[in-house]
């Protein structure tokens, strides 16, 4: 997503106690590694530490311990995550959960705060319920702490989504108006939730004048929507291969293990589990997309039932990423199992 432009990016949230357990975890070593990219243009990728937290945690040590590192492996913020709406998370009283209490969102916010000289930035949602809005805590967090806060990203879609229509929460920009009317041009507003083509963002641009954009799950499958955010242009003169084309550079690697395990002792069997661990989030996206639960080994358990062929792959490959073509899947896959 760097290379293809996005400038800011979030790694997956963790708590601060499993922060804290694994000095030499190769979490860090993957952060250093991001801290070298520059984007397509030569531009300083900007790389942040997500962590979700409840009081009671090692909040202080925690932050502390990325300030430590922070100039090592190129972490340039801190993340505070209030919006997970996991089925794992909630019953914990972290993420999204904690909107419900809002005291408890400050509590955490005033611990990180005094313990580090990065940016703090705060991820939130609409509020817990779908008839919530944001404005009220916006308005707290800026009365607390004001440009102490990086900026505010606010999905606009709540935590408890059982009967929310996606089709209407794309169509809703008032969660980002309040949270605006609410910090009154203290802190930054970010809008996010359910922002998946250009068009989303045109739509938001015309209604609000938000301070940025935050792309998650769209992005896993298209991360040619970088291009289209900073170069509007070229929007509609994309041929439908061109689109996804970035995402070949992961499969190269994909398809030298398929080459390598195919035919050993253990074939396919390891192949498959390569291709369900680098496919997994494409797929998740997929099916999030039109608000159905991923299925369990969809698309791939079957194969562990049948001979493993170029022409199985291809079929998958295109089922989950219908904007690359079957035919340029067969031109870039075919030669790799060619003599085979």
């Amino acid at each position: 997503m760097a290379i293809n432009g996005t400038r800011l990016v979030y790694r997956p949230k963790i708590l601060p106690q499993h922060l804290l357990k694994a000095p030499n975890w190769q979490y860090l070593a993957k952060i250093k590694k991001i801290s070298q990219v520059k984007t397509l243009s030569g531009d300083t990728v900007y790389d942040g530490l997500q962590i979700i937290a409840r009081p009671g945690d090692p909040i202080k040590k925690a932050v502390k311990y990325i300030d430590n590192y922070a100039s090592k492996f190129g972490i340039h913020f801190i993340d505070l995550n209030f919006c997970c709406p996991g089925y794992k998370v909630l019953p914990k009283r972290r993420g999204g959960d904690l909107l419900k209490d809002p005291e408890l969102i400050i509590k955490v916010i005033s611990k990180a705060t005094k313990f580090t000289d990065l940016p703090i930035s705060i991820k939130i949602r609409k509020g817990f319920l779908n008839t919530d809005n944001p404005q009220k805590l916006c308005s707290q967090l800026s009365r607390e702490f004001g440009e102490n806060i990086g900026w505010i990203a606010v999905n606009r879609a709540p935590v408890k989504m059982e009967n929310v229509d996606f089709s209407l929460i794309k169509k809703d920009y008032r969660p980002f108006q309040q949270a605006l009317d609410a910090v009154e041009g203290k802190i930054p507003i970010i809008a996010n939730g359910t922002i998946e083509y250009y068009s989303d963002i045109n739509f938001i641009k015309e209604n609000v004048n938000i301070n940025g954009f935050m792309i998650g799950r769209a992005a896993l499958g298209n991360q040619a929507i970088f291009h289209e955010i900073l170069d509007p242009k070229s929007v509609g003169n994309r041929t439908r291969d061109s689109d996804n084309f970035k995402i070949i550079s992961k499969f190269e690697e994909l398809f030298k293990i398929i080459s390598k395990y195919q035919n050993g002792p253990s074939g396919r069997f390891c192949s498959m589990g390569e291709i369900k661990k680098i496919l997994f989030y494409y797929l998740k996206h997929y099916f999030n997309s039109i608000n159905k639960q991923l299925p369990q080994g969809y698309g791939f358990s079957k194969w562990n039932n049948q001979f493993f062929s170029p022409d199985s792959l291809v079929k998958a490959l295109f089922k989950i990423f219908p904007t690359i073509s079957e035919k340029n899947w067969k031109k870039w896959i075919n030669p790799i199992f060619q003599n085979k």
